[in-house]
């Protein structure tokens, strides 16, 4: 059995591509990041539109389709679940409106998507029992903890 060595040069190399690496997969890469931003962008319109929809059916602006309100409650909270894995420490910045306080508090952030998927679910609950009083208030639950984490997490939209 032949033994190789390695040049001293071509290892020394390769230990540096090798550690390189290795920090470069603890944080997003920016191609990384902006994949994800533009996915937590997509979530949270798609969000808007759902609660819009389930909005206007809750204030008689169009009629109630409940299997379509379920299904709109469902969405939300299932791009709840989905947002928490897109907002990894590092990826902040470019053109999103996310704060740093996002990262900073992202015990408190989290918290907020857990409630969302939660009153998303039992709006989708009500959904299946047709009784409005209920599916307004579950709306109420959904729409307050929107606009409570964009209070603190989101930054004014640039005119």
């Amino acid at each position: 059995m032949k033994i190789t060595f390695v040049p001293r040069k071509f290892g020394l190399g390769l230990a540096a591509i090798v550690v390189a690496a290795g920090v470069a997969a603890g944080t997003p890469s920016q191609a990384q990041d902006n994949m994800m931003m533009k996915e937590r962008v997509a979530l949270m319109k798609n969000n808007g539109k759902n609660l819009g929809i389930i909005g206007k059916a809750i204030k008689g602006e169009m009629a109630v389709d409940l299997a379509a309100l379920g299904a709109a409650a469902a969405n939300i909270g299932k791009n709840a679940n989905k947002l928490k894995s897109l907002f990894p420490a590092g990826s902040g910045g470019g053109e999103s409106r996310a704060l740093p306080a996002i990262w900073e508090k992202r015990a408190d952030f989290d918290a907020f998507l857990v409630k969302l998927a939660s009153a998303s679910d039992a709006f989708a609950r009500e959904a299946a029992t047709g009784k409005m009083a209920n599916l307004k208030a579950s709306f109420g639950a959904m729409a307050s903890n929107c606009g409570g984490c964009h209070k603190v997490y989101r930054a004014e939209k640039k005119k």
